[in-house]
């Protein structure tokens, strides 16, 4: 199976007990243990694994984001999710607003993010 390096910062409280592990075995390492966790969270029949099959070609917006870039409070969107009026996805203890990729909120939410990130370039440049 290909492998790809990354870099993730990780909390130290996970890393230490990833590195416990490590110690108490002859045939550990942290990526190995890493691959581990992750295969077992992605499972076929976990709730992640459901999650990223559903996502097809939508995005997932946090709660907190699409309320500023929409101009809506928090009880606002709450509602809306309440009525089914939007689609939500809880990923961890997170929750975000689903939108498909032929939502017009979601071609502005693109934009958005888009200039944003062009901001950030900028400020990195000067």
């Amino acid at each position: 199976m290909a492998k790809k390096v990354v870099t993730a910062t990780v909390e130290e409280e996970l890393i230490e007990q990833v590195e416990k592990l490590v110690k108490f075995t002859k045939d550990l390492n942290v990526s190995k243990v890493i691959n581990m966790a992750l295969k077992e969270l992605f499972a076929a029949d976990s709730e992640y694994s459901k999650i990223v099959q559903n996502l097809d070609d939508s995005v997932l917006i946090p709660i907190n984001q699409y309320c500023k870039i929409f101009g809506m409070d928090r009880k606002t969107v709450t509602v809306k999710i309440s009525q089914g009026r939007l689609d939500t996805v809880t990923i961890g203890e997170k929750k975000y607003i689903k939108l498909s990729k032929d939502d017009p909120k979601n071609i502005f939410y693109q934009i958005v993010s888009l200039g944003e990130r062009v901001e950030k370039l900028e400020q990195k440049i000067r």
